[in-house]
């Protein structure tokens, strides 16, 4: 073979073994990169796993990191540890099952660990079995997570539960101590709808509870702003007609200034009435911690107390006036007697002192009645009680009653006897009360009747007279003492008999009312309960 040929093959030969070395070199270094970073990717995830057992070990929070299908313990905190008395040697390599006995739980965990989607509960109840065999429930935040390797598989799950039982049970009883002071705050609110009496509390931001009785006196319900005195349409005024200025008012003062307000009596305007209602307000401060926080009103309609104290101050003048007419009256005729009797005018002295004791005996009535009525007010109106026929009581009254032939009294009585149990002196006094009433406010004269019923247990007197009659507005009042109708004025009297002849009455069981009434007479329906006839012997 000729030399250049020779020298031809070993360049050949040379050049495939640098184009083979070439190859390898080029793959041998891609596969030592691949391999470095893979190596690099592992131990990056080793320190990655590493990291997190030492978070696990240190995490102030049930956590464990488990591996494999069988959940294996490969990480666990000393927090999920200490409740079931173990230790972290007792766990680690362990499966999950061998350590939590529940089954809802390693169904939970296996869930993430076949998904891999992870599962998060707030408040989760649980039932947690200690050492030494008893229960306790507790409460956690739990969240279970899958763990991955380098190459994306799940591997493992996390799991994650922060115990918040005494949060959960901090809020229940919070939840309780508002369910009961609601509940409180509702029986508070009964227990200020039965008081008669308006109560309002105003706190230092403007909230305002009231009661029912608070909106009654006010016709209508309290504005949440504003408390009752300071409501514009209330305008409140002192009994003089002086409005009150914002910043003088009982609530405000005591809200504002600290002020106790006692018995302030001022008037309040009635939307729904359109009246005027005179009410009878205190007030006083709350303070907590030395601080103004609200403002308590108490405020009561004073309208019967205004009335009766209009009737007493009447009272008392019409009263002076019936005993002075008669008083001056006798004086008068006694003078005059005296003076006849000087002159030898003997026949003209019998007739003043007969005068005189018509006059006397018109001012015992008067004296009689103030006793009963203080007798009635002190509970002292005693009564002596027999069996009596009212039939035949009724018709002795009549004859008795010293009227003229203007006021004949026609009677009318049952065949049957009308036994009643009642006080003869009495009811002696009720009759002539009505008999008298009846004469007195017939002034152009006309019989007065006087019928005696028996029905349904009762015995019933009617006794009807054709005079002035009473006005329809003031017949709910006939029976109030001291009340006179407007008609009734010009004759006389005290506003007495119509009422202590209903006590009397009532005392007895029975009722006295005004049954029919116009101007041309009244009619006044007496009932009493007839005695039960006694059972038949054998």
């Amino acid at each position: 073979m000729p030399e250049h040929d020779n020298l031809g093959a070993v360049a050949l030969t040379v050049a495939g073994l640098a184009a083979a070395l070439a190859i390898a070199w080029y793959f041998g270094g891609r596969l030592g990169r691949s391999y470095t970073a893979l190596e690099r990717a592992r131990s990056e995830a080793e320190t990655e796993r590493g990291r997190l057992r030492e978070a696990i070990r240190n995490a102030p929070a049930r956590v464990g990191l488990l591996l494999g299908p069988d959940l294996v313990f490969a990480v666990v905190s000393p927090e999920a540890l200490g409740p079931l008395g173990l230790r972290e040697s007792d766990v680690i390599g362990k499966p999950y099952r061998e350590i939590d006995p529940s089954p809802e739980r390693r169904a939970a965990l296996e869930q993430v660990f076949r998904t891999g989607e992870a599962r998060r509960a707030t408040e989760a109840h649980a039932v947690v079995t200690l050492p030494n065999g008893t229960t306790q429930e507790a409460y956690y935040n739990s969240a279970i997570l899958p763990l991955r390797d380098a190459e994306g598989r799940i591997d493992g799950v996390v799991y994650h539960a922060v115990d918040v039982t005494d949060l959960v049970r901090a809020r229940k009883r919070v939840e309780e101590l508002v369910d009961a002071t609601g509940a409180e705050r509702d029986d508070l609110q009964q227990v200020l709808n039965a008081l008669p009496e308006g109560v309002v509390v105003v706190r230092s931001n403007g909230a305002t509870m009231r009661n029912s009785a608070a909106d009654a006196i006010l016709g209508h319900p309290i504005s949440t702003e504003f408390a009752p005195e300071l409501n514009r349409s209330a305008e409140p005024r002192r009994l003089n007609g002086t409005p009150y200025r914002a910043d003088e008012t009982p609530i405000v003062r005591a809200l504002q200034k600290g002020e106790l307000v006692h018995g302030e009596q001022l008037l309040i305007k009635n939307p729904a009435t359109n009246t005027d209602t005179p009410v009878l307000v205190s007030a006083a401060p709350v303070r907590r911690d030395g601080e103004i926080v609200a403002a308590v009103s108490v405020f009561q309609d004073i309208s019967s107390l205004k009335a009766l104290e209009a009737q007493r101050t009447e009272f008392f003048s019409v009263a002076s006036h019936e005993i002075k007419t008669p008083i001056t009256a006798i004086q008068l005729q006694l003078e005059l007697a005296e003076r006849l009797h000087n002159a030898n005018q003997h026949a003209r002295v019998g007739e003043m002192v007969h005068r005189a004791l018509a006059r006397t005996r018109d001012l015992a009535e008067l004296v009689n009645d103030l006793l009963a009525v203080s007798r009635i007010d002190a509970g002292r109106f005693a009564l002596e009680p027999v069996q009596l026929d009212l039939g035949e009581l009724v018709r002795k009254v009549a004859d008795e009653f010293p009227t003229d032939e203007t006021h004949p009294i026609h009677v009318a009585t049952p065949t049957a006897p009308a036994i009643v149990d009642a006080d003869r002196r009495r009811v002696v006094e009720m009759l002539e009360n009505l008999l008298t009433n009846a004469v007195k406010y017939s002034p152009d004269g006309g019989a007065i009747d006087v019928e005696v019923k028996l029905e349904s247990g009762r015995a019933l007197v009617r006794v009807h007279d054709r005079g002035i009659g009473v006005p329809p507005d003031e017949r709910p009042y006939i029976f109030q003492r001291f009340f006179r109708t407007s008609r009734a004025k010009a004759f006389g009297g005290v506003g007495l008999g119509l009422y202590i002849s209903r006590d009397i009455i009532e005392r007895h069981g029975g009722s006295l009312e005004l049954e029919h009434t116009s101007e041309g007479g009244s009619t006044f329906l007496v009932a009493l309960p007839l005695v039960a006839s006694p059972a038949p012997t054998i």
